[in-house]
């Protein structure tokens, strides 16, 4: 699937326009998790369990269906930022879709299985995330973000040309390469349940840099919170091969992850 080259740099340049807004302007759009407004404009300062400070600035809002979309949360200014991320959103639910009709034959599936267990067309939700991170003057002591897996079942990352990104990779941290209009795809913890492991979420992190901002487009599919049990699929699962996750919505699997899942197990 193509994605228009000119697209991805006004979703790029309409993004970058709203974080280059004075922060009074920013805040007009701010969230309130407290009261479970988790959509909007927020911050993160804050040490992690390892002592490294979390450093980011981010925008957070779901972009597709069209119908459960609150626009009035969206961003304007910029004056292209709506148009531009909804064109950007068609396009990528589009290509989830090819790429879980892949991944299901890969698993020797009918091809829109896997879509299907996510919630199909109607339902699978298209959360955008977007990650600024300021230049750090001691990149060192600083993480944009810690250590984790997705939740998702597919995340799909823009970025601004500035790495960052990096993948666990064989024991090593590993720096995704940056490729002009390209677009990062990768593997979430929906997808490793009902596979039974045989893919794999990917455990990643995002770093701050000295002299550069660094700003990623992070837009995470997720199936619906309490309408489907993710479970390994019947056909993955054997009496050599037994399940290897519990039955859970998807709400139970994010408050388990919260509470529960250390760093030694997303890495085994």
């Amino acid at each position: 699937m193509e994605f228009p080259n000119d697209l991805i740099e006004r979703v790029k340049k309409a993004g970058q326009a709203f974080f280059d807004q004075p922060i009074e302007e920013k805040e007009k759009y701010a969230n309130d998790q407290v009261s479970g407004k988790i959509q909007g404009y927020g911050s993160k300062l804050a040490n992690n369990a390892s002592g490294q400070l979390e450093w980011e600035d981010y925008f957070f809002h779901l972009i597709y269906p069209e119908d459960k979309r609150n626009l009035s949360i969206w961003p304007r200014p910029p004056s292209d930022y709506i148009e531009a991320t909804s064109e950007y959103a068609r396009l990528l639910r589009g290509l989830a879709t090819k790429v879980l009709s892949v991944l299901s034959l890969g698993l020797g599936l009918e091809e829109g299985r896997l879509e299907k267990e996510v919630g199909g067309m109607e339902e699978l939700l298209l959360q955008m995330k977007i990650n600024y991170y300021p230049k750090c003057p001691q990149p060192e002591l600083a993480l944009g973000v810690e250590a984790h897996t997705d939740i998702s079942a597919l995340t799909f990352i823009l970025h601004n040309m500035v790495p960052g990104l990096q993948l666990f990779y064989q024991g090593n941290w590993v720096t995704a390469k940056c490729v002009p209009n390209s677009i990062i795809m990768h593997i979430g913890d929906t997808i490793e349940i009902l596979s039974n492991k045989k893919y794999k979420s990917i455990l990643h992190r995002g770093l701050v840099n000295k002299e550069k901002v660094r700003i990623s487009w992070a837009v995470f599919c997720e199936p619906p919170k309490d309408k489907i049990i993710l479970k390994p699929l019947p056909e993955v699962v054997s009496e050599t091969e037994p399940a290897l996750f519990p039955p859970r919505t998807f709400d139970q699997h994010i408050q388990h992850k919260l509470f529960r899942k250390t760093r030694e197990e997303l890495i085994t």
